[in-house]
């Protein structure tokens, strides 16, 4: 009997949701084994009978308002609800986010265990010294909390440690000196696009795009294309407008300055597909962006920077997918609209 633990719903709506669909296909759990599920949704194909669903608690309970208090993941759980699980002796444990490892310790202190890390904050936190980028006070704390737990679990020779890139691979192997308890496992096939990609036929550029939630570390990075690249384009170009969709982009709505926040995107399609360049303007990095695997699949131009580029073999760049560092955002995207003029 196994024992495995996820994060969030397998769901295609989302990054998190996305590469937690490939790891349970991957894992392929047998009936026999232990599902424990850790989402808001109760509805969607994989959750069985037989599974375990702990649903999320709000952001102003008091166990997530003490986990903050405590420089914790907000989401970390307490040792309580995950007490029933000491009663099964489990040949393997993985826990598909690090955010169970404490937890899981805690319970069975000398069992293996394998954890997949989404994100290395520790690494994303070591560049914020080095670089200072402007990151919000929130997302501060969430990389301070995330540098505490992901160093008790480099520490943790016990374990195996999973990461969706060869880049924060790299970090932890260079960290600690060894190689034989770490892997990678790329979210998506990325290196099969270069020969299935199709690229959608452009006619003109008149709008920029962004498409996809903002959170945490994305909002700095839409505010620092909003208040520095944005301006300077509209100066050469003033008809280009940047139209954002997903949850948290009304923040930013302001017709005025050709910004326009829509909110969650309810069609099946990409928007503006044909007369559009999307953007993601990453300015801090971490873990793998599975939204350019949306936008190489589909065929659509855009640029990222090399922040956001992480994890992607770079056979993949050319004309349809440009990766700029930020000091020529303006000048390379002035240049696809011209180019397209």
């Amino acid at each position: 009997m196994n024992l495995y633990l996820f994060p969030e719903a397998p769901v295609c709506d989302n990054g998190f949701g996305i590469a937690v669909a490939d790891a349970y296909e991957r894992l392929e759990p047998k009936p026999e084994d232990i599902v424990v599920w850790y989402s808001t949704k109760d509805n969607f194909p994989q959750l069985q009978a037989y599974h375990i669903l702990i649903k999320k608690l709000p952001q102003t309970s008091p166990r997530r308002i003490m986990n903050v208090l405590c420089n914790r993941p907000s989401h970390e759980l307490s040792t309580a609800s995950l007490a029933f699980l000491k009663d099964f002796d489990f040949e393997h444990i993985h826990c598909d986010d690090t955010t169970f490892f404490r937890t899981l310790r805690s319970l069975f202190p000398d069992k293996h265990i394998t954890v997949r890390f989404h994100n290395s904050y520790a690494r994303i936190e070591d560049r914020r010294r080095l670089l200072k980028p402007h990151l919000s006070m929130k997302f501060k704390m969430v990389l301070k909390a995330y540098y505490n737990l992901e160093r008790d679990i480099m520490n943790d020779r016990n374990s195996t440690k999973i990461f969706l890139t060869k880049e924060d691979c790299n970090y932890y192997r260079s960290h600690v000196g060894i190689t034989s308890d770490s892997k990678v496992w790329p979210g998506m096939e990325a290196e099969r696009l270069g020969k299935e990609r199709r690229r959608l036929p452009v006619n003109t550029i008149n709008m920029l795009v962004w498409f996809g939630g903002i959170e945490s570390h994305k909002i700095s990075s839409v505010y620092w294309f909003v208040n520095n690249v944005l301006p300077k384009i509209r100066i050469a170009h003033p008809n280009i407008t940047l139209q954002l969709y997903g949850g948290g982009t009304k923040q930013f709505h302001s017709p005025d300055n050709g910004v326009y926040g829509h909110g969650r995107y309810n069609g099946n399609d990409f928007p503006h597909a044909g007369e559009s360049l999307y953007i993601n303007p990453d300015i801090i990095g971490g873990g793998i962006k599975l939204k350019l695997y949306t936008y190489l699949k589909a065929g659509v131009p855009f640029i990222t920077t090399p922040f956001g580029f992480e994890g992607y073999p770079s056979e993949l760049i050319d004309d349809y997918c440009i990766v700029s560092e930020q000091e020529k955002w303006i000048d390379d995207i002035n240049c696809v609209i011209e180019r397209y003029g």
